[in-house]
């Protein structure tokens, strides 16, 4: 395999890791990364990307290099679908329509592509789980910024990839936890990737922001808060009773010490360093100073060699092609004219009119056929969105709702909550939490009930534990269908 070099940059830095891979081997050559210069445009200082990367990649090794660019996820809008049971043909257009429904972004050429976090069983019965899946929008003006500062450093990608996504591969690929379930923290400049995996894939993600001029301290304090968070929200959907057992950062020995020991103090899971140069190989040139930052592009290299790719935004997934079955009408058409025209010059009259006959009724059946198969397609699709989403309940709406006709968090706090669409019309709703008193819980349903609402509260029990929300509840509501236009101004709540 020839060489391969993947980059990526943030606000203050641009990264590059050289290497090249044969018989099975992996052999990292450079490893660097460079300050953002800055430069002025029209009175404005805007840092140089194509530049520091140009600088990055003055080097005769990188020549003729296989180029893969990495993209941060604060550019690409993730989103969390659950679809239809489907075959696997069938889902790149059931996620595109999808994603263009949810998605913020608006323009028609949006670049979207998916990996599959967990399948139901094949078919489209009633009872069959739905296909969780996560997709990732691009915009084509940012697809377009990119592949313009890659022109301007002079370099052509062969692919564009989704950063926290190739660092966990990384760590799927060459590290062998002995825990089912765990957390990989993947910190790049001022962003952390969080991402959990179960059975080494991926199950949830998301990136975060951290506070720019605190000490490590105030940082890993912060990071702590954030990878609380992203457990609790974990917990509640993708990995339902199944805790995570340990905490995993991508360092050096002397990287995140003070994020690793707050961490372990704060949440009660043990939490350790992972180089990832010394799970692949040491650069020729040395190692750089911040080892972790360079591990979504040792995954990226790493994943160019066994080529696979989870996301790859210039070659996202799509349908299969049709099969062209006019080519196998010509070439059987050509057959019957040549076999007629060997007959003899004197048949060529009545031979010509057989043959302008066949091609006739060949491309009219040709074309049924073709408006069969795109109508049934068309058909089966409508059918499965249709059958999902059979209540007619505008989810978002209902919970716009009920926000503001719950009691503000001072008296109640929600512990989980689950929507279910009905065949027959309408869904339910189930909630449990905490509250303060339970004449809470007695207003909650109050509040709650209308022509559209059944709310019972099944059990309110005092735990008698905890200091501001001694009682627990458990509620069931029946939501009924009703038309959108009844969700265009919001619902006050009742006095």
């Amino acid at each position: 395999m020839p060489r391969m070099v993947a980059v990526d940059w943030d606000r203050r830095e641009a990264r590059c890791v050289l290497a090249s891979a044969a018989g099975g081997k992996l052999r990292i050559l450079m490893a660097k990364a460079v300050p953002l210069v800055d430069w002025a445009e029209g009175g404005e200082s805007r840092p140089d990307v194509a530049g520091s990367l140009r600088a990055l990649l003055d080097d005769p090794r990188s020549a003729r290099a296989v180029a893969l660019v990495g993209v941060d996820r604060t550019n690409v809008e993730v989103l969390n679908l659950a679809l239809p049971p489907a075959k696997e043909s069938e889902l790149p257009e059931l996620v595109g329509l999808q994603a263009f429904r949810e998605s913020q972004a608006t323009e028609d050429d949006a670049i979207v592509d998916f990996i599959v976090l967990g399948t139901g069983e094949e078919g489209r019965s009633d009872d069959a789980p739905p296909t969780q899946v996560m997709a990732a929008v691009l915009t084509k003006a940012q697809l377009d910024e990119i592949q313009a500062t890659c022109s301007g450093a002079g370099i052509k990608p062969a692919r564009i990839l989704l950063r926290p996504l190739a660092a966990a591969s990384l760590f799927a690929r060459r590290v062998s936890p002995t825990e089912r379930v765990c957390l990989l923290v993947s910190l790049v400049g001022d962003e952390a990737d969080l991402s959990v995996l179960a059975d080494g894939r991926v199950v949830f993600q998301r990136t975060v922001r951290l506070p720019e001029g605190v000490g490590e301290e105030a940082v890993a304090q912060r990071l702590t808060a954030e990878i609380q968070r992203t457990l609790l929200v974990a917990q509640q959907g993708p990995l339902g009773p199944n805790p995570v057992e340990k905490i995993f950062l991508f360092g050096g020995a002397e990287e995140h010490t003070q994020v690793v020991e707050t961490v372990t103090a704060e949440l009660g899971l043990p939490a350790s360093m992972v180089d990832p140069f010394e799970i692949t190989d040491v650069p020729d040139d040395g190692l750089p100073e911040h080892p972790g930052r360079f591990a979504a592009l040792v995954g990226m290299i790493l994943d160019e060699s066994y080529e696979s790719h989870a996301l790859d935004f210039l070659h996202p997934k799509r349908p299969p092609a049709p099969v062209d079955r006019r080519r196998i009408v010509a070439g059987v058409a050509s057959a019957i004219v040549l076999a007629i025209a060997s007959l003899g010059y004197w048949a060529w009259g009545e031979v010509s009119d057989a043959d302008s006959e066949v091609r006739r009724l060949s491309e009219e059946l040709e074309d049924r056929k073709d408006l069969l198969k795109q109508t049934a397609g068309k058909r089966q699709l409508v059918e499965a969105i249709r059958a999902w989403e059979w209540g007619e309940v505008n989810w978002l709406d209902e919970i716009r709702d009920l926000s503001v006709r719950f009691p503000p968090a001072r008296d109640l706090i929600l512990q989980r909550m689950t929507m279910t669409a009905e065949r027959s019309g309408g869904g339910g709703i189930e909630f449990s939490g905490m509250a303060r008193d339970p004449m809470v819980v007695t207003r909650l349903e109050q509040n709650v009930r209308d022509e559209f609402h059944e709310v019972r509260s099944r059990r309110i029990q005092e735990r008698g534990q905890g200091k501001g929300y001694p009682w627990v509840f458990e509620t069931s509501m029946s939501v009924a269908g009703r038309d959108k236009e009844s969700y265009v101004e919001p619902q006050a709540a009742p006095r």
